[in-house]
């Protein structure tokens, strides 16, 4: 289902990529992946779809094409990629639900850092929630992972996320913490996360939500 959505949602924009995407991808059955599939309540059928991939293991995708700044190197990060949303009228809802699992699941995790490559125009949906250049040049950048397209790289800090959207008046703050959302359960999919230490083994409609790690 993701990748049907993701072949949907990338072929109205870049065709050659969504041919692309028609199949699962090598990096969506990796230990460090997992994937949120949104679907809607009455029918459940997809609405939309993100792909987290965590670097605690070996570097992210996104190393593969660019050189991390060193505030980056060493620190736990997840790359995220695959954002892909069923046209229509509730596109916008089901990216900010999607964004509210992604920030979940990095609290829970402990990622300090959300790192993405966004095209132009998109590239807006990411500042409009937080998200900042990754280099001051703001630059695009081509990504292996996505042919060779040119992405801006962007970043965003995850423990601070909900202190910046308060001092802000941000409208993000009343619906990422005080409106609560039960379909939005991402803690219960990391298993005792609490109770054990963790490092980086690297040497430097309202929709509601399944895991997939693999996708189907």
């Amino acid at each position: 289902m993701a990748a049907r959505l993701r072949a949907e949602a990338y072929g109205r924009h870049v065709p050659h990529l969504g041919e692309l995407l028609q199949k699962t991808e090598e990096l969506d059955r990796s230990k460090d992946s997992i994937i949120f599939l949104a679907q809607a309540k009455d029918d459940d059928k997809p609405l939309g779809t993100i792909r987290i991939q965590t670097n605690f293991s070996g570097p992210l995708a996104l190393e593969l094409s660019i050189d991390f700044p060193s505030k980056f190197q060493g620190r736990p990060a997840a790359g995220v990629s695959r954002l892909a949303v069923k046209a229509g009228p509730r596109g916008r809802v089901v990216k900010l639900a999607l964004f509210k699992a992604l920030h979940r699941y990095a609290l829970a995790k402990q990622v300090e850092w959300l790192l993405i490559g966004a095209r132009p125009p998109l590239d807006r949906t990411y500042l409009d929630l937080g998200f900042s250049d990754m280099f001051d040049d703001r630059e695009l950048r081509p990504l292996a992972s996505a042919a060779g397209v040119l992405h801006r790289i962007l970043c965003f800090e995850v423990f601070s996320a909900e202190r910046r959207w308060h001092s802000q008046s941000h409208p993000l703050y009343v619906f990422m913490g005080e409106r609560f959302h039960p379909d939005i359960e991402v803690f219960s999919s990391v298993s005792n996360v609490w109770s054990r230490p963790r490092k980086i083994e690297r040497p430097k409609s309202s929709p509601r939500f399944a895991d997939l790690a693999p996708i189907v």
